[in-house]
């Protein structure tokens, strides 16, 4: 099954294509294609692309020269390219900080960013330790079972504590992508007790064992985001004066308009009845609900002020008599 492929894909496979060609010697389109595993009409696409790539000033000899009208890819690289790259220090450093964050990433220490990290350091001479970069707080033995479902393609358990329903729950993933963005790590994939596309933080996750059950992947792929709405959330808008501060550390506006002198109207999908709670808490005084009828569009998911209250207050009571218990 396909996986749909995204502006960022096709920039990587045309980075990789272009030194593979070289190398080559006039290889046949069908050839290349088939390397790649892309159509012949999709690879000419990206040697239409690889046509307008040079270096200023753009003289005839800066440019990448591409043909295939013989049913072979010619491919001749700019006198500017085949020179041996010369680093400035602050450009090594970044390329050293950049590959150290990778190399989390990297489950096999051996690897090849890991080889080439190891150079670069040598290079610059910088001690092994010196540098340390975090993704985000994660339980190792949690990535490395997830990072095995990914490439593996096989469905995961996982032990998952929601922060929008203040609750544990064990669910049976299909896992398609680790990343990590904003300070934490996140797996997407299919939730088979949602039924439905679904992102997890990893260090919300308690517990994760892989299965013997494989899955496909599906042909769009979830992109990788920090929070993941869908049309059956609710949602709640805020007009916000023009001090208060939007916590996004529990959860991120779909939309914000400005009202002018300095006012704005945000609009959140909400995930559940706990992170309404904390996020009318945090906004404080500084926010009032909108009424759905004062808002263009479909109102039919919207919470008006005396829900959001209900909940608010229902939300605050649980969490006095967990505590008073």
């Amino acid at each position: 099954m396909s996986t749909r492929t995204t502006a960022a894909d096709r920039y990587r496979r045309i980075l990789a294509m272009v030194p593979w060609i070289a190398q080559q010697h006039a290889p046949t389109l069908e050839a290349v294609a088939e390397h790649f595993d892309i159509t012949v009409k999709e690879l000419m696409a990206d040697l239409d692309v690889v046509l307008m790539v040079g270096i200023p000033p753009y003289l005839p000899g800066d440019f990448i020269d591409v043909s295939y009208e013989s049913g072979h890819v010619d491919l001749r690289l700019g006198d500017l390219f085949t020179r041996p790259l010369q680093l400035t220090a602050t450009e090594a450093l970044t390329i050293l900080t950049s590959s150290t964050a990778l190399r989390a990433a990297e489950a096999d220490d051996s690897g090849p960013i890991a080889r080439a990290l190891a150079k670069l350091q040598v290079a610059l001479g910088v001690p092994d330790g010196s540098i340390e970069i975090s993704l985000g707080e994660a339980d190792s033995a949690i990535l490395a079972a997830l990072r095995s479902a990914v490439d593996d393609r096989r469905q995961i358990e996982i032990d998952y504590y929601s922060s929008n329903s203040d609750t544990m729950s064990t669910r049976r993933i299909d896992p398609t992508r680790l990343y990590a963005t904003q300070g934490n790590w996140y797996v997407a994939g299919w939730c088979h007790r949602a039924e439905a596309l679904r992102v997890f933080r990893v260090d919300r996750i308690q517990r994760a064992a892989l299965t013997d059950a494989t899955f496909e992947p599906p042909s769009d792929v979830p992109e990788a985001v920090a929070f993941a709405s869908h049309e059956q959330m609710p949602r709640v808008a805020f007009d916000l004066e023009a001090a208060t501060r939007v916590p996004w550390d529990v959860a991120r506006p779909e939309s914000v308009e400005e009202l002018g002198d300095g006012r704005r109207r945000a609009v959140f999908a909400v995930g559940g009845d706990a992170t309404l709670a904390r996020l009318v808490l945090q906004l404080g005084d500084g926010a009032q609900v909108v009424e759905p009828s004062r808002l263009d569009g479909d109102h039919e998911r919207m919470l008006g002020p005396a829900d959001v209250a209900a909940i608010r207050d229902a939300v605050v009571q649980r969490i006095r008599a967990r505590y008073d218990a």
